[in-house]
Protein backbone atom coordinates (compact mmCIF):
# COMPACT_ATOMS: atom_id res chain seq x y z
CA UNK A 1 0.00 0.00 0.00
CA UNK A 2 2.87 2.51 0.74
CA UNK A 3 4.53 1.70 -2.67
CA UNK A 4 1.51 3.30 -4.54
CA UNK A 5 0.56 6.27 -2.21
CA UNK A 6 3.25 8.62 -4.18
CA UNK A 7 1.37 7.85 -7.37
CA UNK A 8 -2.25 8.52 -5.46
CA UNK A 9 -0.86 11.96 -4.50
CA UNK A 10 0.67 12.92 -7.85
CA UNK A 11 -2.48 12.20 -9.58
CA UNK A 12 -4.78 14.36 -6.99
CA UNK A 13 -2.85 17.47 -7.20
CA UNK A 14 -2.71 17.27 -11.32
CA UNK A 15 -5.93 18.99 -11.45
CA UNK A 16 -4.52 21.45 -9.16
CA UNK A 17 -1.66 22.72 -10.73
CA UNK A 18 -4.33 23.78 -13.53
CA UNK A 19 -4.93 27.29 -12.78
CA UNK A 20 -8.93 28.07 -13.69
CA UNK A 21 -7.35 31.21 -16.18
CA UNK A 22 -6.17 28.18 -18.33
CA UNK A 23 -8.87 25.88 -17.64
CA UNK A 24 -11.19 29.22 -18.71
CA UNK A 25 -9.02 29.75 -22.08
CA UNK A 26 -9.07 26.01 -22.82
CA UNK A 27 -12.69 25.53 -22.31
CA UNK A 28 -13.64 29.05 -24.85
CA UNK A 29 -11.19 27.51 -27.30
CA UNK A 30 -12.93 24.01 -27.49
CA UNK A 31 -16.65 26.60 -27.46
CA UNK A 32 -14.42 28.42 -30.68
CA UNK A 33 -13.61 25.30 -32.26
CA UNK A 34 -17.33 23.82 -32.63
CA UNK A 35 -19.17 27.28 -33.09
CA UNK A 36 -16.62 30.04 -34.27
CA UNK A 37 -17.76 31.06 -37.95
CA UNK A 38 -13.81 31.34 -38.34
CA UNK A 39 -12.59 27.97 -37.11
CA UNK A 40 -11.25 25.47 -38.90
CA UNK A 41 -14.04 22.72 -38.40
CA UNK A 42 -16.48 25.02 -39.81
CA UNK A 43 -14.44 25.22 -43.15
CA UNK A 44 -16.48 24.12 -46.55
CA UNK A 45 -13.38 23.41 -47.86
CA UNK A 46 -9.02 23.92 -47.60
CA UNK A 47 -7.03 24.16 -50.91
CA UNK A 48 -3.74 25.54 -51.64
CA UNK A 49 -3.73 28.80 -54.21
CA UNK A 50 -0.52 27.07 -56.32
CA UNK A 51 -1.16 29.26 -59.68
CA UNK A 52 -4.86 30.31 -58.84
CA UNK A 53 -8.39 28.74 -57.86
CA UNK A 54 -11.45 29.16 -59.65
CA UNK A 55 -14.59 30.01 -56.86
CA UNK A 56 -18.26 29.22 -57.27
CA UNK A 57 -20.01 27.43 -60.71
CA UNK A 58 -20.27 23.80 -60.04
CA UNK A 59 -17.60 22.70 -61.88
CA UNK A 60 -14.81 25.52 -60.33
CA UNK A 61 -12.11 24.04 -58.06
CA UNK A 62 -14.13 25.24 -54.82
CA UNK A 63 -17.74 25.12 -56.02
CA UNK A 64 -20.12 27.76 -53.97
CA UNK A 65 -23.63 27.80 -54.58
CA UNK A 66 -25.42 30.58 -55.74
CA UNK A 67 -22.26 32.48 -56.49
CA UNK A 68 -20.67 34.02 -59.68
CA UNK A 69 -17.07 32.61 -60.93
CA UNK A 70 -14.19 34.34 -59.17
CA UNK A 71 -10.87 33.73 -59.35
CA UNK A 72 -7.67 33.77 -56.65
CA UNK A 73 -3.87 33.73 -57.33
CA UNK A 74 -0.76 34.55 -55.64
CA UNK A 75 0.35 38.08 -55.61
CA UNK A 76 3.26 39.16 -53.38
CA UNK A 77 2.91 38.69 -49.99
CA UNK A 78 -1.07 37.86 -50.25
CA UNK A 79 -3.93 36.79 -53.45
CA UNK A 80 -6.08 38.53 -55.71
CA UNK A 81 -9.97 38.04 -55.87
CA UNK A 82 -11.16 38.61 -59.19
CA UNK A 83 -14.64 38.33 -59.71
CA UNK A 84 -17.86 40.03 -60.91
CA UNK A 85 -17.24 42.98 -57.94
CA UNK A 86 -13.79 43.91 -59.38
CA UNK A 87 -10.17 43.04 -58.60
CA UNK A 88 -9.09 43.02 -55.00
CA UNK A 89 -5.79 42.29 -53.33
CA UNK A 90 -6.00 40.69 -49.99
CA UNK A 91 -3.30 40.57 -47.53
CA UNK A 92 -2.37 37.30 -45.92
CA UNK A 93 -4.65 36.12 -43.29
CA UNK A 94 -6.86 38.71 -44.46
CA UNK A 95 -10.98 37.57 -44.24
CA UNK A 96 -12.95 38.69 -47.21
CA UNK A 97 -16.50 38.00 -48.25
CA UNK A 98 -17.94 36.53 -51.47
CA UNK A 99 -22.07 35.91 -50.67
CA UNK A 100 -23.08 34.89 -47.88
CA UNK A 101 -19.58 32.68 -47.27
CA UNK A 102 -16.06 34.07 -45.42
CA UNK A 103 -12.92 33.25 -46.69
CA UNK A 104 -9.72 33.57 -45.16
CA UNK A 105 -6.66 34.69 -47.18
CA UNK A 106 -4.14 31.56 -46.88
CA UNK A 107 -0.87 31.99 -46.06
CA UNK A 108 1.30 31.28 -48.85
CA UNK A 109 4.52 29.91 -49.13
CA UNK A 110 7.30 28.71 -51.39
CA UNK A 111 7.79 24.98 -52.28
CA UNK A 112 11.09 23.78 -50.81
CA UNK A 113 13.27 22.58 -53.59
Amino acid sequence: MIRFLPLVLLASTLAAQTPPDVAMERSGFVVWLKEGPNSPLSAVARRAVGDGLRLGPADADIPLSGIDEYRVYPSGPGVVLEGSGGKRAIARGGPYRIGNTRCISPVLSRARS
